[in-house]
């Protein structure tokens, strides 16, 4: 009674084996699955390559989504860098900002004379944001 027919013993086995390759299989698929993932996240960073990963979006993880977007936005930064580097836009820009920040601390000033609220478009939201 103890022991147990020798096909029964054999079938047994057999589940256990095919149960443990598909595990097997399925460890192998995600960790391909997170290289490849983790290739996409690197390329994020290379400039003009990072499109590569910003144009599979849709398909990549968290992680990748999270390293698409940063690298992107490295992108952009570098070609407004780079931009930069031409004195005339260089001159132009800090000409425009400068005159933009003086218009809007007159218009602040204006606001406070007349006792009317105002909010500076992206630095009220700033102020908010991290509660400064």
């Amino acid at each position: 009674m103890g022991s147990s027919p020798a096909w029964r013993t054999k079938s047994v086995e057999k589940i256990n084996l095919s149960s443990g390759m598909s595990e097997q299989r399925n460890q192998d698929q995600k960790k391909s699955q997170t290289e490849k993932f983790h290739t996409l996240a690197l390329l994020s960073y290379i400039p003009l390559a990072c499109f590569i990963t910003f144009f599979s979006f849709d398909k990549l993880d968290e992680y990748s989504k999270k390293h698409a977007k940063q690298g992107i936005i490295l992108l952009i930064m570098e070609i407004i860098a780079l931009l930069f580097l031409i004195d005339f836009v260089s001159k132009l820009f800090w000409i425009l900002f400068l005159r933009l920040c003086i218009g809007l601390s007159l218009l602040g000033a204006i606001k406070v004379v007349m006792k009317q609220d105002f909010e500076i478009p992206f630095v009220g939201e700033i102020i908010k944001k991290y509660d400064l």
